[in-house]
């Protein structure tokens, strides 16, 4: 390992970007976060998200003073980053770490029993970096504080460490893309990739058909609905219609912007005045399908 500084949000893959690049994050799927890495551009986030992160930023002293409390280790705060030595897109960036072992602190509002494996990624990303064989869980809840210990695992980190370096190397240096999955943050990779129609209708498309039964047939969970609808997207592009003899026709067209006068607006103010009370909604591709 080698120490370096790591901007929050930079082009790298850290402990959570592990995950993703895996397809095993709940929040980033692996087209949004290869959207990032290769554009640079910071993530969006809602203002709940928001709110849990600055939640968790925030109790985060909280959290490391109940752990030395419980278990009388002292918690160290690394000033650097960490980055792996032969691959330094590969880094860490830690809550903690003592003698022997990573220390990692959560917040979670329902808690749980066992690590999640997002989490078991996360953290046998920075036992590796680390040359450590332990990580120490401590998990804050609203009205309690757990400790979970886990160590390394090299059959389950090793082919994710694999898979994050083929994904650097095909998705973030390369020209590929990956492809979609259910999730909602995947829907928000397509609309930054293809933000705009064009007009245009795409050509009949075998894939296309094939989608198309699939989603006449499907008898299944939202969640396939979803994959089904994102892998409709991905191949309609920046066109805006297709033509299917059997299915009808498919729209993804963008709304128009719109605009929401905020409260006090309708007070007798002046052109300017009135300007900064205007809210605008900037309109969205929304996929449509017409029998």
């Amino acid at each position: 390992m080698r120490k370096v500084s790591i901007n929050i949000g930079g082009r790298h893959i850290g402990g959570s970007s592990l995950a993703a690049a895996n397809g095993l994050s709940p929040w980033t799927s692996p087209l949004e976060l290869a959207l990032r890495l290769k554009t640079g551009v910071t993530p969006v986030f809602s203002d709940e998200q928001i709110h849990r992160m600055g939640l968790g930023t925030a109790l985060e002293p909280h959290a490391r003073n109940l752990f030395t409390k419980k278990t009388g280790i002292k918690v160290d705060m690394p000033e650097t980053g960490f980055a792996d030595d032969d691959h330094p897109f590969l880094v860490a960036h830690l809550d903690g770490i003592c003698k022997d072992a990573v220390i990692e602190l959560k917040w979670s509002e329902k808690g749980f029993g066992e690590i999640p494996i997002h989490y078991k990624a996360q953290a046998c990303h920075y036992m590796d970096i680390m040359n450590l064989k332990k990580t120490w869980f401590g998990v804050l809840g609203p009205s309690s504080f757990k400790i979970f210990e886990y160590e390394y695992d090299p059959h389950f980190h090793l082919p994710l460490k694999k898979g994050a370096i083929a994904f650097w190397e095909k998705y973030v240096e390369g020209g590929e893309y990956p492809p979609v999955d259910s999730s909602h943050s995947s829907g928000k990779g397509l609309k930054a990739l293809y933000p705009d129609d064009n007009g245009d209708i795409l050509e009949t498309n075998p894939k296309m058909e094939e989608l198309l039964k699939k989603r006449s047939d499907l008898d299944a969970p939202k969640k396939e609905l979803d994959l089904i609808n994102n892998q409709i997207k991905e191949l309609l592009k920046d066109n805006s219609f297709y033509n299917s003899e059997e299915y009808g026709r498919i729209s993804y067209k963008k709304t128009k912007d719109s605009f929401k006068w905020k409260a006090l607006s309708k007070v007798d103010l002046s052109k300017e005045e009135r300007v900064k009370f205007i809210e605008e909604k900037k309109g969205t591709r929304t996929l449509r399908f017409q029998k």
